[in-house]
């Protein structure tokens, strides 16, 4: 029994079992004098616990981030500057993509902070590299890289969020490689020993379709042979869901799929709601 003040679990066992001391009685069985015995009793037992998770955001930051919410490519939110190029500007703060994704990841955080065992998050981005010679950087003077570890392994949640507001402030260029980002998401909780015996999951968010790098499906499959589970999400119409789909399946992990920026913040919620929770028997 559950009771106020009490100590906090950091698991739960519920047993069932139909007998003679049940309210309704144990089963009666249909051909009772085959057998010699009118009633049968079954009983089942599950078990529930909360263990200590290190979770890394893998998330798209190519340019299509800073579109609108149609689903429609080069379609930018209303009062996005046209010179010399939409490029050169950052999402905006209300009714681009990444917005979006800013409100969601918040969202996850805060339902994260109130489980009964916080995860360690760390924080990943990831778009295409570009250097001096793309049309990028002719427009931007910027240069980036294909990946970024942006936040390690942290319970401070105020620092990721403001890492995503930070990048949200900045340019966002280039196309989908996907697999990089995933990589470095693997590369990042396995190289962290500080606590061995965690569950390690990666969330791996994408608007688009993965356009440069290797299939991401072989970076699934290693991820795979780390023991690493890999939660997919993806936004919008354009997004390649059946090859998310599949980095999810073959790492144990679930695929979800928004269609609008309230659906993506449903999906990380219901993320850090369902992830502290692992039926263990």
């Amino acid at each position: 029994q559950f009771a106020p003040g009490g100590a906090r679990p950091n698991a739960v066992r519920v047993n069932t079992v139909f007998n003679e001391t049940s309210p309704n009685g144990s089963v009666p069985l249909f051909l009772a004098g085959m057998f010699g015995n009118g009633y049968f009793s079954p009983a089942q037992q599950a078990t529930a616990a909360g263990l200590e998770l290190d979770i890394c955001l893998a998330v798209d930051r190519s340019h299509s981030m800073c579109f609108d919410l149609s689903g429609v490519d080069w379609s930018y939110p209303p009062g996005t500057p046209r010179w010399p190029d939409p490029v050169a500007y950052p999402p905006n703060s209300t009714y681009s993509r990444w917005a979006s994704l800013d409100s969601a990841v918040d969202l996850f955080l805060d339902t994260a902070a109130d489980t009964f065992k916080p995860p360690r998050v760390a924080l990943v981005t990831w778009g295409s590299r570009i250097d001096r010679t793309t049309y990028e950087y002719y427009i931007t003077r910027q240069t980036a890289p294909a990946v970024s570890n942006d936040v390690g392994l942290t319970n401070s949640y105020n620092t990721i969020k403001q890492s995503i507001q930070s990048r949200g402030n900045n340019v966002m260029l280039g196309g989908t490689n996907l697999s990089a980002g995933l990589d470095e998401a693997v590369a990042l909780l396995e190289a962290d020993q500080t606590r061995p015996y965690s569950r390690k999951y990666v969330i791996l968010m994408t608007d688009g379709q993965w356009n440069e790098g290797r299939d991401p499906v072989l970076a699934a499959q290693d991820a795979a042979r780390a023991n690493i589970v890999v939660h997919t999400v993806t936004f919008l119409s354009r997004a390649d869901q059946s090859t998310m789909a599949e980095v999810a399946e073959l790492t144990g992990g679930q695929h979800y799929h928004a269609d609008d920026r309230d659906e993506l913040e449903q999906a990380f919620v219901e993320l850090a709601r369902t992830l502290p929770v692992v039926l263990t028997q």
